[in-house]
């Protein structure tokens, strides 16, 4: 194993010499790698998602070059686990930590793809990745009902815990893996439980607190945070005792509570950079206004797409969809929804808002909804059902990638606002926001 190690390290430093630069900063790491055995019609991008739960979390889309190769810095304020995603099916997971450096090779003629780790805690993500797709069906379980009494559901809970690491003890003796990856399945394997046991609701709120709050939990242990479902389970504390916080000792752990309660209270928080244990994290999220610097879209190659408007449906060929929308509307301003058909609270936003697309359908704001990653079954189903809007359906998930990529679409619904002259501005009021009417009317008159 150590002479395979030093191989690719050495390619590493080769292929990537910048891949080294910088590896003193405390905000960032550096993903790189190559994707090898590319066949025609395969997507030539690949999507880094940080996995950090704050709605500031990192979504990097970035494209292969002609050689395969890829490389790209994310912000990291803390070790935790973090996923790559390529031809949507194929979720890679890896381990770092701030100023680290990451490789992946990726054999996309494989089924599943191919994947070699070296660089920084490649040991770490080789052994923890396996495990995670060997292991996958003990990180799901069928609990009593959700209204039981806290006593009878939390036994139930450790039960699948204890079987989720007994199969752990027994797949790092069989593969020996290090302890360190070990005590992470250990992490992954409780929280992924108690992320199913979300709508656990007892038979009143003490039953919620019981059992949210359960010593198995550990919640100030910041080993936690090194897996991505833990930050969930804090909202659900928070909402059961936010009284928590107060007595919470600062570290990791507390500035994740702070960044889902500041996010649940809207912004009413007054948080301070002096209470954080990071200082760079609340910088990151909380010391600056988030940009409303104009998007450009002119890097997203031409394709086909298909256009639903009025209960028509008609194919369009070999064009850039958002240079096509804003050509067909120049002159209008033109609110604009990203969506997924398989995404509930997407379906729920466009439907509870058809009254709002009725009150300006006498005026020339116009409503569209590109809709990505979708079925176009689905598509044409749903479609004619969502009045008074354009509907634009991406069938090629590589341009998909790119439009989520220029419009940093960090998660599915998304909205923005193209003024009347083509500018193009995410960070708007969505469907549901009591916002935006005024918002809409300021952009009708100027």
């Amino acid at each position: 194993m150590k002479k395979i190690s030093i191989v690719i390290s050495l390619l590493v430093a080769i292929v990537f010499p910048s891949l080294g630069q910088g590896l003193n900063s405390t905000d960032s790491i550096t993903v790189a790698g190559r994707i090898i055995n590319v066949v025609e019609g395969k997507p030539r991008t690949i999507i880094v998602n940080e996995c950090d739960y704050a709605s500031d979390s990192v979504r990097e889309i970035t494209e292969i070059d002609s050689a395969g190769n890829f490389n790209v810095r994310i912000p990291f304020s803390f070790p935790h686990t973090f996923t790559l995603n390529y031809d949507v099916r194929n979720y890679i997971n890896a381990f770092a930590a701030p100023g680290d450096s990451v490789f992946v090779e990726i054999d996309a003629s494989l089924n599943p793809v191919g994947i070699r780790f070296g660089g920084d805690k490649a040991t770490v993500s080789r052994e923890y990745n396996s495990a995670i797709e060997d292991l996958s069906s003990i990180f799901s379980c069928n609990f009593p009902s959700f209204k039981s009494a806290a006593d009878e559901f939390i036994a139930s809970f450790v039960k699948h815990v204890e079987t989720g690491r007994n199969a752990i003890d027994r797949y790092a003796s069989e593969h020996d893996i290090s302890d360190e990856v070990k005590r992470m399945l250990y992490t992954e394997n409780m929280y992924a439980l108690a992320n199913q046991a979300m709508d656990y609701e007892g038979r009143d709120s003490v039953d919620c607190r019981k059992f949210f709050l359960n010593p198995i939990f550990d919640i100030f242990n910041e080993e936690n945070t090194k897996v991505m479902y833990f930050p969930y389970h804090l909202s659900k504390v928070l909402m059961y005792a936010p009284e928590i916080i107060e007595t919470a000792p600062k570290g990791i752990v507390r500035d994740l509570m702070y960044v889902r309660a500041f996010e649940e209270s809207e912004g009413e928080m007054n948080l301070r950079r002096e209470d954080f244990y990071l200082p760079g994290y609340y910088d990151r999220l909380f010391a600056s206004e988030a940009t409303c610097a104009p998007i450009k879209i002119d890097g997203i190659a031409p394709g086909d797409i298909m256009v639903c408007h009025n209960g028509k449906v008609k194919s369009i060929k070999s064009v850039n969809p958002l240079e096509w929308l804003l050509k067909e509307y120049s002159g209008y301003p033109l609110y604009l929804d990203v969506s997924a058909t398989w995404c509930g609270p997407c379906i729920a936003n466009l439907n509870a808002s058809e009254g709002l697309r009725k009150h300006y359908a006498g005026s020339d704001m116009v409503f569209a909804v590109i809709w990505l990653r979708s079925s176009q079954d689905a598509w044409k189903k749903i479609t004619p059902k969502i009045s008074n809007a354009v509907h634009i359906f991406i069938p090629d998930n590589e341009m998909g990638d790119l439009i989520m990529k220029y419009l940093s679409v960090g998660g599915f619904p998304s909205h923005y606002m193209i003024s009347r002259g083509g500018e193009i501005k995410g960070n708007v009021p969505n469907y549901l926001s009591n916002e935006l009417p005024l918002f809409l009317d300021s952009h009708l008159n100027p």
